[in-house]
């Protein structure tokens, strides 16, 4: 069986996207990226994806451990800057930071000083 990790990043995306314009969020949403998640994190390589982190973060989060959230959000964005150092030694015209641009960098910035804050 291969492993979802588009279809997670997808829905990682889509959550993030809501809650920075203050949409409400999809249960439907939620109950996907739970199943998505139980699937990815058994493979072998889980801890070395973005979006393992990014969605333990939202998940932990979502469940009030905020100490949890916080050490995965702050993994997530030394993964993305990583990959910022890497498109700059290796330029594939944005393709390695996808969905991980410099906005997206300081908006995960910006939830770890919230989550920082409520601690």
């Amino acid at each position: 069986m291969s492993v979802p990790w588009r279809k997670l990043k997808d829905i990682e995306i889509a959550i993030l996207a809501r809650r920075r314009t203050g949409k409400p969020d999809l249960k439907s949403e939620w109950q996907r990226l739970h199943k998505l998640f139980d699937q990815c994190q058994m493979a072998d390589d889980a801890e070395d994806a973005v979006c393992f982190h990014g969605v333990a973060a939202l998940l932990a989060e979502r469940k009030g451990e905020l100490e949890l959230a916080l050490k995965h959000r702050i993994i997530e964005i030394e993964k993305i800057v990583w990959l910022h150092e890497e498109e700059r030694r290796n330029p594939t015209d944005g393709f390695q930071i996808q969905n991980y641009g410099k906005a997206e960098l300081e908006y995960r910035r910006e939830i770890v000083r919230t989550l920082q804050s409520q601690m």
